[in-house]
């Protein structure tokens, strides 16, 4: 509900973050009830990642998982989320048993599917046609997004066979009570007050690292799709857009690393986190880096 004000905010348009709600719930293909949606969701998400090995440009996998409510209505958050997606763009497929929608950004997106109106900006200068602007590529993280259930989560991948990965997992020592998560945890309870800690981070830097530095040192990064490669390129697109420069970038020319990552760079690379706090006029981070065990 907070996201309402700010986004009638943004627009100086009250009202208009509602009638959003609302198109998209009475649209006869969609009947979308956000609210009801955001409503089965917990409070907790959890994001893990890992790398596929031999490195090339798609070999980042993530997996963002949702925690869902007890009593959640399973049916109606997968139902609701292929209606989202928009008919053409979503296919049920089978994963490990299970039961995973595929999202595809790539696909041509039908008009159809979007109610009129919604992203209409009312600040936008009616002098200016569509036509006089430039058609601008849709930023997305990932390109196929894959959904499913289990564990009670709604898991949201990039992959459809790391999915079946968690699927399978069977893991029996949870992360949080492994040695160098509780070192992180321990050194972090140090600098914050737990009882306002909205959220946690934990990362081992050797293996969040290895992708992009092998891509960086190949010279890949631009047509990467590590989480990383594009937001740092969508940020230098968007600079060079507003400063009107048509020069090409100059590029950091890596090739001269050492190739041999394991042994050159990842020893050196330890154990990180942090934790947001939840203040009375906004939030506070709080991190740390902690040597690699012997």
């Amino acid at each position: 509900e907070n996201v309402g004000y700010l986004y009638d905010a943004f627009l100086d348009d009250p009202g208009a973050f509602e009638r959003v709600m609302q198109d998209f719930k009475n649209d006869p293909d969609m009947q979308l009830n956000i609210r009801k949606l955001i409503g089965q969701l917990d409070s907790e998400w959890t994001i893990v990642s890992a790398t596929q090995q031999p490195i090339g440009t798609n070999s980042e996998r993530v997996v963002i998982g949702f925690k869902l409510k007890s009593d959640a209505d399973v049916e109606f958050v997968l139902d609701s989320i292929q209606r989202a997606i928009g008919k053409g763009n979503a296919a049920m497929i089978k994963r490990g048993g299970k039961s995973v929608i595929e999202g595809d950004s790539n696909r041509p997106i039908d008009d159809e599917d979007i109610p009129d109106d919604i992203f209409d900006d009312p600040l936008a200068d009616e002098s200016f046609s569509d036509e006089d602007e430039e058609e601008e590529e849709e930023f997305t993280l990932f390109d196929k997004k894959y959904f499913a259930i289990d564990h009670g989560y709604l898991l949201v991948t990039n992959n459809k066979d790391y999915l079946k990965r968690i699927f399978a997992n069977k893991q029996k020592v949870k992360l949080a009570k492994t040695e160098d998560y509780l070192k992180v945890h321990a050194a972090l309870d140090k600098l914050v007050d737990g009882k306002v800690v909205s959220s946690r981070q934990f990362g081992r830097l050797d293996r969040a690292l290895e992708a992009n530095y092998e891509l960086l040192r190949q010279g890949k990064m631009e047509s990467s799709n590590t989480v990383l490669a594009k937001i740092v390129n969508k940020m230098f697109a968007d600079h060079q857009k507003e400063s009107g420069e048509d020069k090409e970038l100059t590029r950091l020319n890596a090739t001269k690393l050492p190739a041999d990552y394991k042994k050159t760079i990842a020893p050196f690379l330890g154990l990180m986190g942090w934790v947001n706090e939840v203040e009375s006029d906004g939030w506070r981070i709080s991190g740390c880096l902690l040597k690699k065990a012997k």
